[in-house]
């Protein structure tokens, strides 16, 4: 199966594909860097006619975030907002919702961020001469301390829609 896996160097918003190319687009946790709206009508072209995207995006899980959590999203991606309102977005954008559901913390915590974490340690004392590096560094152990403190409002919120 490997044989017919082909990678390419490029951007999202610049693909070199053929109109109608895919059954199936998957997009983990990257749709924001082009805005929801913008990546499924820029995508929509790539997907044959009943095609399918699967997607997860950050969401507002409460509508009453804390002010310090809405500065850090005001600053990081001011477009997050409430799952209906991405609902309405992906009608909009002329999708059929086939299910969403949210993602749990579980998710973040266990299977991405303690990756990260367990290597933050070897990082540091590799770079420890790079400031670059070390503020890389530092804003990744400030985003999992942000998603421990703030995790119970906003999460992401995965997508299963059609053409």
């Amino acid at each position: 199966i490997f044989s017919r896996v082909k990678t390419v160097n490029g951007t999202m918003a610049d693909m070199p594909f053929l109109p109608d190319s895919f059954d199936l687009i998957w997009s983990e946790g990257a749709v924001y860097l082009m805005g929801l709206e913008s990546g499924l009508l820029s995508w929509k072209k790539y997907l044959k006619p009943g095609g399918f995207m699967a997607l997860s995006h950050i969401v507002w899980l409460r509508r009453d975030p804390p002010p310090e959590c809405l500065e850090f999203w005001k600053e990081h991606y001011p477009e997050i907002t409430t799952i209906e309102n991405n609902l309405m977005v992906i009608a909009k954008c002329g999708y059929e919702l086939k299910g969403h559901f949210t993602l749990p913390q579980s998710a973040w915590l266990d299977s991405y961020y303690a990756s990260i974490e367990n290597k933050l340690g070897f990082f540091e004392e590799k770079y420890q001469n790079d400031p670059g590096a070390m503020e890389t560094i530092a804003a990744e152990r400030q985003e999992i301390a942000f998603y421990r403190r703030y995790s119970a409002y906003y999460g992401y919120e995965f997508f299963i829609i059609r053409k």
